[in-house]
């Protein structure tokens, strides 16, 4: 075999190694998804929230003595 076909079947069964526990995992994602869109007004806002704290914290130079 020559170096173009090592590497085309190298990329292809790394692509399998990925794709398999993707379709094995299809379910939990689509119930989780669900979840998520059920409560997505929550989310939001948390996301939202989290946002305008950190926010804050960066103008008023707290987030700087954090990391520091």
């Amino acid at each position: 075999m020559d170096i173009g076909g090592l590497f085309a079947s190298t990329v292809t069964s790394g692509a399998l190694l990925v794709a398999i526990p993707l379709t094995m995992t299809a379910g939990l994602v689509g119930t989780a998804l669900a979840f998520v869109r059920r409560h997505i007004r929550i989310v939001n806002i948390a996301g939202t929230s989290r946002l305008i704290v950190l926010g804050i914290l960066m103008v008023s130079g707290v987030w700087v003595n954090w990391i520091y």
